[in-house]
């Protein structure tokens, strides 16, 4: 069960991406006021660099590369909402934000190469 729903996020990661990011943007509201909300956030955004992650159509090193980057903001993001260090937070961010710029720039470059208008290009685009 485990391993047929790896392969349909792997074979599909441009659509789970999209899911997981509209799921955010409709969730966030019913627990923004919630005592938890520490780790919905580290929830959700775990869920979109984990989806993130899969949408890069490399192999080997740069994979490994992408890998190990997204499990290391993943890393600062549990220690920032353990510790409440601001500079660890600030640093955080900002390779966040780097990172989902990069996602958006290759997802971009996905939907240019394209030659038809399918359902990866269509998520691609909402993602981005």
């Amino acid at each position: 069960m485990i391993k047929k729903v790896s392969n349909i996020i792997s074979n599909h990661s441009q659509i789970t991406l999209s899911l997981v990011i509209l799921l955010v943007i409709f969730i966030t509201p019913y627990y923004a006021d919630s005592k938890y909300i520490n780790f919905f956030n580290f929830f959700f955004f775990t869920l979109i660099l984990l989806s993130a992650l899969h949408t890069f159509n490399k192999s080997g090193k740069k994979l490994a590369m992408y890998g190990k980057t997204g499990y290391l903001i993943i890393a600062m993001i549990l220690v920032t909402e353990l510790t409440s260090n601001s500079y660890v937070e600030l640093i955080t961010k900002i390779l966040f934000i780097l990172f989902l710029f990069y996602v958006a720039v290759n997802l971009l470059l996905v939907m240019i190469k394209s030659e038809e208008v399918d359902s990866v290009v269509i998520s691609s685009a909402i993602s981005v």
